[in-house]
C-alpha cells in the first residue's frame, strides 16, 4: 500500500517556525494551526537550525531515493 507523503513548500514551513519561534503560540497550537505533526515542526527546526534554509527544501532522502528509482529504471531500459 502506497501511503502519498504531503510536501510543504519552505516558505510554509519558515512560517510554522516562527509562529512557534515568537512564542505567541505553543507548539500544540502551532500543530491544530498548520494541521502538521509535533514530530514534523521538530524536524523542521532541526534541519533548519542545521541546514538553514536549504534544509527546509526537498529532504536529501527523498533526492536520494528519486536518484536511486531514476537509477533503476535506467538500468533496466538498457536490456
Amino acid at each position: 500500500m502506497f501511503v502519498s507523503k504531503t510536501s510543504f513548500t519552505p516558505e510554509f514551513k519558515i512560517e510554522a517556525l516562527n509562529a512557534w519561534e515568537k512564542g505567541n503560540y505553543s507548539l500544540a497550537e502551532i500543530v491544530k494551526m498548520f494541521k502538521v505533526f509535533e514530530s514534523t515542526i521538530r524536524e523542521w527546526k532541526y534541519q533548519f537550525d542545521t541546514y538553514g534554509i536549504k534544509g527546509l527544501e526537498e529532504s536529501s532522502i527523498q533526492t536520494r531515493i528519486k536518484c536511486y528509482f531514476r537509477f533503476q529504471v535506467s538500468m533496466f531500459s538498457c536490456f
